[in-house]
């Protein structure tokens, strides 16, 4: 997807060890078919036979979104680099602020996202969370929420018969929590920019309780 550390554009890829893994992975990605479309264009001998071996989808990377994936590939290093020293200008910015709890990291974090939490937020009174969004845009800069826990997804509610009680821990999470802009590209300035946006609408807000008018 195109927001991510990197990207092709769309699709994705797999990495095994296992051979017997690769072998089926092969296989399932297109159709069930047991030649490859390399193989099958490019061999000297029967080119055009092939059998479909099992009820396979459609799930083959595009010759150039994997061009794409591999460029990409080569600079991945580089862009985590910015994307780390991005989120630490928020980091550094929220670490005091008791309204604001700056999202763990640990070895290996991609800094993908930079979910970061509203304490003055709660389950009960969702109007904080959305009235900061909302604030947030009326100053140009876009946010996001990641994710809406499924269990409050019509389909899912209704096919489990699930509510809001069965899984507090993320309905918690998605009420107090919104998502900052983060890219590679994205300048210092423009970090700073929303983190200073961010300090700014926390103290405006106060203790704000009640619906987004």
């Amino acid at each position: 997807y195109a927001t991510k550390t990197i990207t092709t554009g769309e699709g994705g890829m797999v990495v095994t060890r296992n051979p017997d893994i690769a072998k089926r992975i092969a296989i399932m990605r297109s159709h069930g078919i047991n030649r490859a479309v390399w193989d099958r264009y490019t061999a000297k001998k029967a080119a055009w036979r092939y059998s479909v071996v099992e009820a396979g989808f459609k799930y083959n990377l595009p010759d150039i979104l994997a061009a794409i994936g591999r460029e990409q590939l080569k600079r991945a290093r580089e862009l985590l680099r910015m994307r780390c020293e991005l989120a630490s200008i928020y980091d550094n910015a929220f670490a005091e602020n008791a309204r604001f709890k700056t999202p763990p990291t640990g070895e290996g974090d991609a800094r993908h996202l930079y979910p970061l939490r509203l304490s003055c937020a709660s389950v009960t009174d969702n109007g904080y969370r959305d009235r900061f969004i909302q604030e947030l845009q009326e100053r140009g800069i876009g946010v996001s929420v990641h994710f809406i826990p499924l269990h409050t997804m019509p389909y899912y509610a209704d096919r489990h018969g699930l509510v809001d009680g069965d899984l507090g821990e993320a309905l918690e999470r998605f009420s107090t929590e919104i998502s900052l802009p983060l890219w590679p590209g994205m300048t210092s300035a423009q970090a700073g920019r929303v983190a200073a946006a961010c300090l700014e609408i926390a103290s405006k807000l106060g203790t704000y309780s009640g619906e987004v008018k």
